[in-house]
């Protein structure tokens, strides 16, 4: 239980700072245009 919950948590934090990274790009590609 403690392992799947660590995963999870792992996953959770991973694809959250992958989204803010694309977000950032994105607002990045704006002002540079």
């Amino acid at each position: 239980m403690t392992v799947r919950y660590y995963l999870l948590s792992q996953l959770y934090l991973e694809s959250v700072s992958g989204t803010l990274e694309q977000t950032l790009d994105i607002y990045y590609n704006f002002d540079i245009d």
